[in-house]
């Protein structure tokens, strides 16, 4: 599967000012938490629990449980969100083709297949008509709508274990739910080996210590690439000392805050837009964030 790249200018749907991707990344959470179906836990405890203490990714052994009207439901609730508030002009034509190709073939695999087509983001690297420079909305409602399936799952899986386990520490950089890279961490002070990784996608918090690369494994100390800096909405809500974690090898960095509890409480992709300076940061030195694991999972 195709490593996915994070674009913060996209974050917003506009590429609007930090102030207005905070905005729509409020509205963004909303529509991404999924109401949890009533239904019997069919996942035996003792299995996940032991899959999770080998170090195995959940979601390969354990996978959400969606079907294509549920997913292809939300993908259209989400590009209408998105359509409103970015006023974009004369693509729903487009977005409306793109997102039927998609559709047929997700409709065309077993309900196995779909479900890891979803978790693997199966469409990236694989547009149906058009090139990279007019994909846009459509992928960007499909990674919503997968994230929205994912943070699902790992609530259930948390109630399945009696409590999310996975947030012991951990050694591997990876997500311990859904195999994605940690996108953001929380650190005090952000030089600190010791860290809680936030996953961009299904919402899973682990601790872990400062150590390769997470993207390609490289671990010469000379590749890493610090680059000091603070966020936070204007001195009103407070400066807080940050850094951009950047690999000089493959290019993939990663955002460290010093944040407390009460900035933790906020969903993933309002804390994600709260920091989008570091982005700025990170991207006007040639970094981009890698989200995807490459096909397997596991450590790098």
């Amino acid at each position: 599967m195709a490593t996915g790249v994070h674009h913060p200018d996209r974050l917003a749907g506009t590429g609007r000012a930090p102030g207005g991707a905070a905005a729509f990344a409020a509205e963004l959470a909303t529509l991404l938490a999924l109401a949890d179906p009533e239904e019997p836990a069919l996942m035996e405890p003792a299995e996940v629990l032991r899959d999770l203490e080998a170090g195995h990714v959940l979601t390969d052994s354990h996978p959400p449980r969606v079907t294509p009207d549920e997913f292809f439901d939300l993908v259209q609730n989400l590009c209408a969100a998105v359509n409103r508030r970015a006023e974009v002009a004369g693509e729903g034509r487009r977005v409306h083709r793109a997102l039927g190709v998609y559709e047929a073939v997700a409709r065309s695999l077993t309900p196995a297949e779909f479900v890891r087509w979803v978790v693997e983001a199966g469409w990236e690297g694989a547009p149906p008509d058009a090139g990279p420079a007019q994909r846009g909305l459509e992928e960007l409602a499909l990674d919503w709508a997968r994230r929205a399936v994912l943070r699902r799952h790992t609530r259930r899986l948390a109630r399945v274990l009696g409590g999310p386990r996975w947030e012991q520490p951990r050694f591997d950089h990876r997500c311990p739910v859904c195999g994605a890279l940690a996108a953001l961490a929380v650190a005090a002070p952000p030089r600190s080996p010791r860290r809680l990784a936030l996953c961009p996608d299904c919402g899973a918090r682990w601790r872990q210590r400062a150590g390769p690369c997470p993207a390609c494994g490289e671990d010469r100390p000379a590749s890493r690439v610090t680059l000091p800096g603070t966020c936070g909405e204007g001195p009103g809500a407070g400066r807080r000392p940050a850094m951009v974690d950047g690999c000089s090898t493959c290019g993939h960095y990663s955002k460290i805050v010093e944040a407390d509890a009460e900035w933790l409480s906020a969903p993933f992709e309002v804390l994600d837009a709260g920091t989008f300076t570091l982005d700025l940061l990170a991207v006007s030195r040639g970094f981009a964030r890698r989200s995807r694991r490459p096909t397997g999972g596991g450590s790098p």
